[in-house]
């Protein structure tokens, strides 16, 4: 299984885990130019831990940008996953 996120990350899975990959140049140990740096046994802990990854890494000041950061980070992962699974965003 390979779903790309967005142009810098994927997620790759196999029979025992979930794997968080970031884009790198093709080679013979990664063919397919994604690099798992990340591990997980569950979807659900790989979907938190990147989007928490993504807003702490963004320029985000302030409650407003901060959300606003945040539901722009679950809508490209709505978009990404929503192919595969059946994705429902709920706000709180």
């Amino acid at each position: 299984m390979l779903i790309e996120i967005d142009d810098k990350y994927a997620i790759k899975g196999d029979r025992r885990q979930y794997m968080l990959c970031e884009k790198v140049k093709p080679t013979k140990k990664q063919a397919d130019g994604w690099k798992p740096f990340q591990y997980y046994h569950s979807l659900e802990n790989l979907i938190q831990n990147f989007a928490e990854m993504r807003l702490r890494e963004s320029d985000a000041e302030g409650v407003a940008e901060v959300l606003a950061e945040n539901k722009r980070i679950l809508r490209t992962l709505a978009g990404a996953l929503s192919p595969h699974f059946d994705v429902e965003i709920r706000e709180r």
